[in-house]
Formats: C-alpha cells, sequence, structure tokens
C-alpha cells in the first residue's frame, strides 16, 4: 500500500528498518550489534539479534572466546558461539510456529552466506538491509 504524499508517517520498510536498528541495541556482541524483524503483511512477526545462545554467559561478559580475546575481525569465525539475528529470529518464529513464508526479513547487515542461504530456503518473497534489498 503506498503512502500519500501528505502523510508524514515513515514508510513500511523505513518503520522496520528503524525497529530493527533498535532491536539491535539489545545484542550481546561486544563486536558488533545486528538485528533481523521478519514481517507480514505489515506485521511484526518475530525479531532476532546476534549473541550467545540461551543458557550461555554473554558475549560482553566473556561467553564468546573469539570476541574475549583479539582476535582480528574476519579471522577465528570458527571460534565464535554468537548466534546471527537472522538465526536468531528464524528460530524464534520456528519456536512460536509462525508461517513467515511470503513475508520480508529485514536486517540491520548484509547477511553471511550462511544466513542467506537460510533465509532463501525459509521462501521469503523480500529480504531487505540498510544498505540494500532484493527480491526472491
Amino acid at each position: 500500500m503506498k503512502r500519500k504524499a501528505n502523510d508524514p508517517r515513515p514508510g513500511w520498510d523505513e518503520y522496520f528498518m528503524e525497529i530493527a536498528q533498535v532491536v539491535a541495541k539489545r545484542s550481546n556482541c561486544s563486536r558488533r550489534q545486528v538485528a533481523a524483524v521478519i514481517v507480514k503483511d505489515n506485521h511484526l512477526l518475530a525479531t532476532g539479534y546476534n549473541g550467545t545462545p540461551r543458557g550461555v554467559r554473554n558475549c560482553f561478559a566473556g561467553g564468546c572466546p573469539r570476541c574475549a580475546g583479539k582476535t582480528p575481525s574476519g579471522k577465528g569465525l570458527d571460534e565464535c558461539l554468537c548466534v546471527h539475528a537472522e538465526q536468531n529470529a528464524i528460530c524464534q518464529a520456528a519456536r512460536y510456529g509462525l508461517n513467515v513464508a511470503g513475508g520480508t526479513i529485514y536486517v540491520t547487515l548484509s547477511p553471511c552466506l550462511t544466513c542467506a542461504k537460510l533465509i532463501v530456503n525459509r521462501a521469503w518473497c523480500t529480504a531487505a538491509t540498510t544498505r540494500r534489498s532484493w527480491t526472491r
């Protein structure tokens, strides 16, 4: 649905991307704060942010050995315990039995290859980041 020219409210994409920016503030990763918001028919279904798995000490409290160390960016990724925002959002939707097929996932950072494959495999129509959006 298109906005009318005199409507001062943000458009839907801007609205959900701004929600994702707020969700990213919940991240417990000490290196990067990323979020994902899953939406269908302009209704927010699930959110996720990056950080250590449930029951594991938070990253900023030393829960992730990679982030607690001095490993350079892009190196030692196999040592990182943090779960990506996209993965957490998908898990949250699945946990509550939500049908996300045909929806949109808004992500504050371009997904890694693994998360991109999860997004494609989950049958979303659209995925959007702060830099670009693509349609399946």
